[in-house]
């Protein structure tokens, strides 16, 4: 996730999830800026793989701080980015490089 910008925001190791978002800096109307949020899900699906989940969705704040709403992120060039950092990630980490 930070190789991709993101900032960690939350973390529950025993339940296998992260969360983590980044700023855009880009309002719409009203809107003040968008905030992109990225979920991340693990589970074992073996003694030897993972199962990992991830899901991104586009805060958008309101003036006063107050509204927000959420739409999912549909690009698929940001997932495309994370799973390839991760699968470079897992690549090296097993090689020990």
């Amino acid at each position: 996730m930070q190789d991709l910008g993101f900032k960690s925001d939350e973390t529950d190791v025993g339940a296998g999830v992260v969360s983590g978002s980044k700023g855009s800096g880009r309002g719409r109307g009203w809107w003040v800026g968008t905030d992109i949020r990225v979920t991340v899900t693990t589970k074992p699906a073996s003694e030897q793989s993972t199962v990992v989940r991830a899901t991104f969705q586009k805060i958008h704040a309101g003036h006063d701080g107050r509204f927000t709403y959420t739409e999912p992120v549909i690009d698929p060039k940001i997932s495309q980015d994370f799973y390839n950092k991760l699968s470079q990630s897992l690549f090296l980490e097993a090689r020990q490089i």
